[in-house]
């Protein structure tokens, strides 16, 4: 959203793009150009990254639904990621795989899955059990 002051003073609130950003160590990292490539995974149906604060900065947390029937595992998307991802600060720290079922969703007539109640869930399962979905 964007509004503009009297004096002609434009101001962003919220995001300008789709894509997420965390700054990890130093370079900036946008969950767009990790979701395009997991994307080419021909078991991965749907994904989303999820950055979580650590304290220092930032983890990448890939949350994945796979095809259906693919048999998808952990070791295989960390062999994904580091054979694909244009650098290591693009590789996870945690994997959480999701039923489509059960990926929070917008409202609507065509639901689209709600990166911020995804955000804050991941977040939660994260400070309740610091060594869920560690790769």
């Amino acid at each position: 959203m964007v509004s503009m002051d009297e004096d002609g003073f434009l101001y962003v609130y919220g995001r300008i793009s789709n894509a997420e950003r965390w700054k990890i160590n130093g370079k900036v990292v946008y969950s767009i150009s990790i979701e395009n490539v997991l994307m080419t995974h021909p078991s991965v149906r749907t994904c989303a990254v999820i950055g979580t604060d650590n304290g220092k900065g930032h983890d990448l947390n890939y949350v994945i639904e796979p095809a259906p029937g693919s048999g998808l595992t952990v070791e295989d998307v960390k062999k994904f990621a580091t054979e694909n991802m244009y650098n290591s600060l693009e590789w996870p720290i945690r994997i959480f795989f999701y039923k489509y079922a059960d990926i929070p969703k917008t409202n609507g007539s065509r639901p689209k899955p709600n990166r911020k109640a995804l955000t804050e869930e991941i977040k939660q399962r994260v400070t309740q059990n610091p060594s869920d979905g560690l790769v």
